[in-house]
């Protein structure tokens, strides 16, 4: 039976019912008065308000400015915007925000200030008069990004210990510089807080019709904790960084995963501080990667599982059927009947195949201890362009396709 929140002054949307619970306790003990904005009941800001509905064109569009405002705000600020209702709860739990939780509530503060009365920079006006200030407003947003430099061969980033290094410790490539001439594990199921989090990647050409080849991937992330219906909305979707460069990173990519794997281990071992305006209270939040998302090569790329080959399926591992096709070098893929249960005519069915009888079992299906043994010496690989620094990997000495330990087992979990 499907449940909503509940947003009695008893329950103050923090306990789920059936529609019948919920209208009888909205009868005994009434709704919360401040409850305005039914976030918690499918209400998406930016809707229009009963205020706007009925004014002229520029009162609607003022409307919609500030609610594209505050939408930008609660994108950044998920964990504060949009609960800043005074619930009728124990006045007693209740903390001082945190820094974060601060930062956020002096943006709302701003944004609440008139940018102007009359003209429209007048000399009082309360706006950054320097770069720097303006872009402290702009980092309080959240729109800022930390650029690192990468070997060009993709052994290595220049990050954290390594920032001041001049060239490879893989390769020993020189570092490109610009040239000024040229200017160029806890219980973590246990808090409903806790983050949830799927991973996705891709390459794609931004220069479509110059000559000149360049490939950027960008490495999105998508909390799962949404509604359904919200998750997988343009605006809900976290654009973690940007691999840019001549070429695609390929098997290499790992090299450029190390932040973003560094995060998401800080954010499960340790958490950030996070204020819950709802009840007033701060707590840790943590966050953990369920899984990636992607098509079949770049799956090959983040998994480490060469998607090419006689032992090309992933799900089969070793067990992959396949033979090379006479007329040309390429693989086909056969042994599809073994999946059918045992009695099933199709198994016995020569002329409709390939005139053989299926007698096979299904491929097993590894554990993740069986994945983390067959993978065990290929920890550390380094993987770079460089010729000479290259690693060969003899996937038929090896009896599978592994090319190298993926970054993701760095992850606790």
């Amino acid at each position: 039976m499907y449940e909503i929140q509940c947003p009695c002054v008893k329950c103050c949307n923090t306990t789920l019912g059936t529609r019948e619970t919920v209208r009888t306790h909205l009868k005994v003990y009434g709704i919360i008065k401040s409850y305005t904005f039914w976030y918690h009941h499918g209400e998406v800001l930016g809707e229009p308000e009963s205020q706007c509905e009925d004014g002229d064109d520029n009162e609607v569009e003022n409307c919609e400015n500030e609610d594209e405002i505050r939408e930008i705000l609660r994108d950044f600020y998920p964990n504060h915007y949009g609960h800043t209702l005074d619930v009728d709860c124990d006045d007693s739990l209740e903390e001082e925000p945190n820094v974060e939780a601060k930062k956020f509530y002096s943006l709302l503060g701003d944004f609440e200030k008139p940018l102007y009365q009359e003209e429209l920079l007048p000399d009082e006006a309360d706006l950054p008069n320097t770069y720097y200030g303006a872009k402290k407003v702009i980092r309080n947003l959240g729109l800022s990004y930390e650029r690192i430099d990468a070997c060009r061969n993709d052994c290595m980033l220049y990050w954290k210990e390594d920032n001041l290094l001049d060239s490879c410790k893989v390769c020993g490539e020189s570092r490109w510089k610009v040239d000024k001439r040229n200017g160029e594990a806890k219980n973590i199921k246990a808090e409903p807080h806790n983050v949830r989090l799927g991973l996705a990647s891709d390459g794609f050409q931004p220069f479509r019709n110059a000559k000149t080849s360049y490939s950027i991937w960008p490495v999105v992330l998508i909390p799962y904790n949404l509604p359904p219906w919200l998750c997988m909305k343009q605006e809900k979707i976290i654009m973690s960084m940007l691999i840019p460069g001549p070429d695609s990173p390929g098997d290499a990519i790992d090299t450029y995963l190390q932040p973003l794997i560094e995060e998401l281990k800080e954010l499960w071992n340790i958490g950030i501080e996070t204020f819950d305006a709802s009840t007033k209270q701060n707590f840790k939040l943590h966050a953990s990667l369920l899984w990636t998302i992607n098509d079949f090569l770049a799956y090959g790329n983040l998994s480490r599982w060469s998607t090419k080959g006689k032992l090309a399926c992933p799900c089969c591992n070793k067990d992959t059927s396949s033979i090379r096709l006479a007329n040309c070098k390429k693989e086909s893929f056969m042994a599809h009947r073994r999946y059918l249960p045992r009695n099933h005519k199709w198994r016995n069915d020569k002329k409709s195949f390939d005139g053989t009888e299926e007698k096979s079992l299904p491929s097993k299906k590894r554990s993740g201890i069986e994945i983390l043994h067959q993978v065990q010496d290929l920890e550390g690989l380094q993987l770079t362009k460089e010729p000479k620094k290259r690693i060969k990997i003899s996937h038929d000495s090896r009896k599978d396709n592994w090319n190298k330990k993926s970054i993701f087992f760095e992850l606790p979990y």
